[in-house]
């Protein structure tokens, strides 16, 4: 019976111990389980209606508690992960390389030809992709890319990578020359989670 008691007596001062917890601590307490977390979430998570979190979520931003990342609200020793886009734009602008604007003409499947039996694509929807072109003379550009096991074999003039989607026959403008796309390959992160995509190309002749 004893044991019985003190086990309920336990009990009782956790629940009231829980209910005693400052909004500021609740929001602590769930991050230090689980972060980063998005706003609504962690408002669950710290049991804590949206409006009272605008509050106390300023006043642990302005002591340096708690922060906002793109990924969501993390505590101030919270590291974020790189993912492997991340780590290979920075070598790339250690090589003075960075992310550019290209346009690119998005390729559309109109049908076989009759006679030949090709696949036949029109080139009227115009796009742009934030992204790294990467020509075969660029030599310390082909070599970091080598690094990350990314290879252009002799068919290949060059490649792009991307973020942004690119497919089997789109065409890229680069440097008043069109490239087409031959082969799409897609890196992933540890979580198996989308990295990047490296779009290899061959020059088109129009």
């Amino acid at each position: 019976m004893a044991k019985d008691c003190k086990s309920a007596a336990v009990e009782s001062f956790k629940s009231s111990d829980k209910k005693r917890l400052s909004a500021d601590a609740k929001i602590i307490i769930a991050l230090i389980k689980k972060q980063p977390q998005k706003r609504l979430d962690l408002c669950k998570s710290a049991g804590m209606h949206p409006a009272s979190f605008s509050r106390v979520r300023r006043l642990l931003e302005n002591r340096g508690i708690v922060r906002k990342t793109a990924t969501g609200y993390v505590l101030w020793y919270y590291v974020e992960p790189k993912n492997l886009w991340s780590k290979l734009l920075q070598e790339f602008e250690k090589l003075g390389c960075s992310l550019t604007r290209i346009a690119i003409q998005k390729a559309t499947y109109t049908g076989r030809d009759p006679e030949t039996g090709w696949m036949q694509f029109n080139y009227d929807t115009k796009s742009s992709i934030e992204g790294i072109m990467i020509l075969k003379d660029a030599i310390e550009l082909i070599a970091l890319v080598r690094s990350r096991e990314i290879f252009l074999h002799d068919e290949y003039v060059g490649a792009v990578l991307t973020c942004d989607m690119i497919e089997l026959k789109d065409r890229v403008s680069w440097a008043d020359k069109v490239y087409e796309v031959w082969d799409v390959e897609e890196r992933l992160n540890n979580d198996n989670s989308l990295a990047y995509r490296v779009g290899k190309f061959k020059l088109v002749f129009v």
